[in-house]
C-alpha cells in the first residue's frame, strides 16, 4: 500500500506509519488459500448429490430388475426398493441448502453526497489511508453495525464496488471519534486489492453456508415446535420425520463447518488488521475504549429492541429509535454480560481484551480528532433518524404507523425502569400507584414517618383496614389512575408536537385530536389537558391517602415491635427506616417537578440537539430557545435545597450530599449552566454549546433521581410487605 495523505474535516493532514506498508501482504497467502478452500466446497457438495444421485438411480434400476425377472429372494428386492424410495427422500431434501431463500436484510435508505458532504469527505480521507475503494453508495438503517459489502455480491467481484452500510443507533451512541475509527475498521479490511477481493468472497461464502445451514424454513419451524402432539403415534411420526430431516442437513453442516475451520485464520487476520487501521487513524487508546464501549451499546440495542416490543403492546413507539439506544446506553451501566464479553470472542472474532492487548502493544498516536457525537459529522442526523426508524417500522416489523402513536425515545426508558424498578411497590400497592406519584408531598400525608404512639393493635386494625378498602375501591381507582395517566401522557405528547411544529418539523396533528399543525392551537390543547390532568388527580389524591394510610400502618408496625420478636434480618432493615423514610420524602415531594421536566425533556430531547443542531436561526433551535430555559427552570425545583440534604450511606461515592449524586462531577462552566437565573435569560442568547450542555446534564440527573426514587420506595415496600 503506498504512501498516502489527505485532508480531514478538521483540516489536519493524516499519513499512516512507515510501517504500515506490509500489513495487506502478510494476511495474503492465507486469504488466498481460505478462499481456494471455500471455493471448493460447495462443487463438492454438487458432486456429491451428483454422486449419490447416480448411485441412487443404479441401486433402483437393479431393484426393479431384479424384482421383474426374480433374480434371487423377492423380499431382497423389495427392501432395495424401500431403501432406494427413502434415499431419493433424503437426497432431494439436500436440495434445501441450494433452494433457500434469501435472508432479508434490514430495511436500509440512501444517502447522497449532496446534502452530507462531511460524512463523505471522512469516508473518502479513510479510503484514500486505506487503498480502499470509494463505496459506490452509503445507507443507513437501524442496526448496531457498520458494514461493508460488495454492492451485487460475487458480481460486483471483478470491479469491487461496495455498499457502506451504516447503523445509525451506533452513530449517536459514541463518539465521533468512535465512529469514525469504527468506520476507518470495516473499510479498511477491504483494500482494493486481491486481498480485499478475496476477502470480500470468504465472508459472502461463509455468511451464505452460515445462513443455509443453520436456518429453518416456516414448515421447519412448525415440525420443531410440534412437541405437544396429543396423539402418540403422531407425536413419534413427528419424532421420525424430524430426525430425518435432520440427517439430511448434516452434508452441508459439516461443509458449512469445514469452511469455517479453513478461514479462521484469515479472518482473525482481517479483524487484526482493521483494528489496526482504527488505532492508526484515532489513536491506540481510543480504539481499545471503543472495544470496551461497543458490548455495552449492543446491550442497550436489544434492550431498545423489547421496549419497542413492550411499545408494541401498548400502541406507543418511539419516533426515533436510534435515539432512543443512545438513551438507554446513557442511562443504564453495563451489564455483567456486557463486560463479560471483553474476555469473550467467537470462532471469527478475538475476544475483545485480545485485541486491546494487540494495540496497547502498538502504542499508535492519534491523527484524528473531532470533538462531539458521531451525529456530528451528518447534516441533519436526527430527522435523518426519524426516517430511517419509521422505514424500520414498516419494512422489517411490517407495522402500518396509523395503528400507533409515536412518542418520544426517553419515554422507553420509563417503561423499564417501571417495569423492573417498581416491583415490590406494584406487589405491595396493587397495581394502584403510579411510579411517578408518590404518597407523600401530593396526598399532603406523611406516610413516610411512621408514628410511634398508634400502638401494634392500632397498627393491625389499620392495615386490615386497608385491605379490605383496596379490595372494595380498588377497580375504581384504577379507573381514576388511568385517566389520570391519559391526561398526562396526553401532556407529554403535545409537548412534542408543539416542539415539532415550532421547529418546522412535520408531523400528523390528527392523533392528537388538533385540527392542524400548528404550535399556537397544540399550546391551547396543552392548556385544556393540563386541567383535565388536575382534575383527574384530585380523586387520587383521596384513594392515594387510604394507601398511605395502610402503608404508615405497615412501617410502624415493624417500627414499634420489639427488636426480640422480629427476625435478625428484618431487625437489619428496621434500623434503616428513618433514613430511608427521610430520603423517600425528600424525593417524593419532587415527583410533580420531576414529571413537569420528564415532559419538557422528551421534547426538548426529540429535537435531537443532543447530535448535532448546528444552524442558530433555523427553526429548529427556535423550539430549543423557547424549551431551554423552561427545562432549566424545572431542573432548578428539582435541585434546590439538596445541598443541604446529606447523601444516604447506601450510595457509593455519592459526595457530600444529595444535589452532587444527582448532579454528578460537573464542570464549572456546567454548575454555572444549572443554576443560572433562567427566569431573566434572553433566549436569543442561547447558542449551541449551551442547548448541547443542557442535554449532557439534564438526562443524567433525571436518572439518577428516578433510580435513586425507586430504590428508596422498593426497601419501603418490602419492609411494609414483610411487616
Amino acid at each position: 500500500m503506498n504512501h498516502r495523505s489527505a485532508s480531514p474535516s478538521n483540516g489536519h493532514v493524516l499519513k499512516w506509519p512507515d510501517s504500515s506498508t506490509t500489513q495487506w501482504n502478510r494476511g495474503l497467502l492465507g486469504m488466498l488459500l481460505a478462499a481456494m478452500v471455500i471455493l471448493s466446497l460447495p462443487f463438492l457438495y454438487l458432486s456429491f448429490l451428483v454422486g449419490s444421485g447416480l448411485f441412487l438411480l443404479i441401486q433402483g434400476d437393479i431393484g426393479i430388475e431384479d424384482y421383474m425377472l426374480g433374480n434371487g429372494p423377492v423380499w431382497v428386492a423389495i427392501a432395495r426398493l424401500v431403501a432406494v424410495g427413502l434415499g431419493a427422500g433424503w437426497w432431494l431434501l439436500m436440495f434445501k441448502p441450494l433452494l433457500a431463500r434469501k435472508p432479508q436484510k434490514p430495511a436500509s435508505q440512501l444517502v447522497k453526497k449532496m446534502g452530507q458532504g462531511d460524512l463523505f469527505e471522512v469516508i473518502s480521507t479513510i479510503c484514500q489511508l486505506t487503498g480502499a475503494p470509494i463505496p459506490a453508495e452509503v445507507r443507513v438503517n437501524c442496526d448496531m453495525a457498520v458494514r461493508v459489502s460488495l454492492t451485487a455480491g460475487l458480481w460486483s467481484f471483478p470491479t469491487q464496488k461496495t455498499t457502506l452500510t451504516i447503523g445509525l443507533p451506533l452513530v449517536v451512541s459514541g463518539s465521533a471519534n468512535e465512529f469514525v475509527g469504527t468506520l476507518a475498521n470495516e473499510i479498511g479490511r477491504y483494500p482494493r486489492s486481491l486481498y480485499g477481493r478475496l476477502a470480500h468472497l470468504v465472508s459472502i461464502v461463509n455468511n451464505w453456508l452460515s445462513w443455509v445451514a443453520l436456518n429453518l424454513d416456516s414448515w421447519e419451524t412448525a415440525l420443531a415446535s410440534a412437541e405437544g402432539a396429543k396423539i402418540k403415534k403422531l407425536s413419534t411420526l413427528i419424532k421420525v420425520w424430524r430426525g430425518f430431516v435432520w440427517v439430511s442437513q448434516r452434508p452441508i453442516w459439516i461443509v458449512m463447518w469445514v469452511a469455517r475451520l479453513a478461514s479462521i485464520r484469515a479472518v482473525r487476520r482481517l479483524v487484526l488488521n482493521g483494528d489496526r487501521c482504527e488505532a492508526l487513524l484515532i489513536g491506540s487508546e481510543v480504539t481499545v475504549q471503543s472495544l470496551q464501549k461497543i458490548p455495552h451499546f449492543r446491550s442497550a440495542w436489544r434492550q431498545a429492541i423489547k421496549n419497542v416490543q413492550i411499545g408494541l403492546a401498548t400502541g406507543r413507539l418511539p419516533d426515533n429509535f436510534p435515539q432512543s439506544v443512545a438513551r438507554q446506553a446513557a442511562s443504564t451501566e453495563a451489564t455483567s454480560n456486557s463486560i463479560n464479553e471483553w474476555e469473550v470472542g467467537s470462532l471469527f472474532v478475538p475476544s475483545a481484551s485480545v485485541r486491546g492487548k494487540v494495540l496497547s502493544k502498538l502504542g499508535l498516536a492519534p491523527c484524528f480528532e473531532k470533538v462531539g457525537s458521531g451525529g456530528a459529522l451528518f447534516s441533519d442526523v436526527t430527522e435523518l433518524c426519524r426516517q430511517a426508524t419509521q422505514l424500520h417500522y414498516q419494512e422489517d416489523l411490517h407495522l402500518r404507523m396509523n395503528q400507533f402513536r409515536l412518542v418520544a425515545a426517553d419515554e422507553a426508558v420509563d417503561q423499564k425502569q417501571k417495569h423492573e424498578a417498581m416491583v415490590p411497590v406494584n406487589r405491595y400497592f396493587k397495581g394502584l400507584l403510579h411510579p411517578l406519584r408518590a404518597l407523600c408531598g401530593e396526598g399532603g400525608g406523611n406516610a413516610s414517618s411512621p408514628s410511634p404512639t398508634g400502638g401494634l393493635d392500632a397498627y393491625r386494625r389499620a392495615i386490615s383496614d386497608g385491605l379490605k378498602w383496596i379490595e372494595k375501591r380498588g377497580d375504581q381507582m384504577r379507573v381514576n389512575l388511568r385517566e389520570w395517566q391519559s391526561s398526562w401522557q396526553r401532556v407529554r405528547d403535545l409537548e412534542m408536537a408543539h416542539a415539532f411544529a415550532l421547529a418546522g418539523l412535520p408531523m400528523d396533528s390528527h392523533q392528537y385530536g388538533v385540527v392542524r399543525h400548528d404550535a399556537e392551537l397544540y399550546r391551547e390543547e396543552i392548556k385544556r389537558q393540563e386541567l383535565v390532568c388536575e382534575c383527574s388527580a384530585d380523586p387520587l389524591l383521596v384513594d392515594e391517602g387510604r394507601l398511605e394510610s395502610r402503608f404508615a400502618a405497615s412501617l410502624g408496625l415493624l417500627w414499634e415491635t420489639p427488636a426480640d420478636k422480629i427476625p435478625e434480618g428484618l431487625a437489619i432493615l428496621r434500623e434503616s427506616l428513618p433514613a430511608l423514610a427521610d430520603l423517600y420524602q425528600t424525593l417524593g415531594g419532587r415527583l410533580a417537578a420531576m414529571r413537569g421536566l420528564i415532559t419538557l425533556a422528551g421534547a426538548f430531547d426529540s429535537l435531537g440537539t443532543r447530535f448535532g443542531v448546528e444552524d442558530t436561526e433555523s427553526g429548529q433551535f427556535l423550539a430549543v430557545r423557547f424549551l431551554l430555559p423552561r427545562l432549566m427552570h424545572n431542573t432548578q425545583q428539582l435541585v434546590r435545597g439538596l445541598d443541604r440534604v446529606p447523601c444516604p450511606a447506601t450510595i457509593v461515592n455519592g459526595g457530600p450530599h444529595l444535589a452532587h449524586h444527582l448532579l454528578g462531577s460537573l464542570t464549572a462552566e456546567r454548575m454555572a449552566l444549572v443554576f443560572a437565573d433562567w427566569t431573566r435569560c434572553n433566549p436569543q442568547a442561547i447558542g449551541i454549546r449551551e442547548a448541547s450542555l443542557v442535554s449532557e446534564v439534564v438526562a443524567p440527573m433525571m436518572d439518577r433521581f428516578m433510580a435513586l426514587y425507586h430504590q428508596t420506595f422498593a426497601a419501603l415496600a418490602s419492609a411494609a410487605e414483610l411487616s
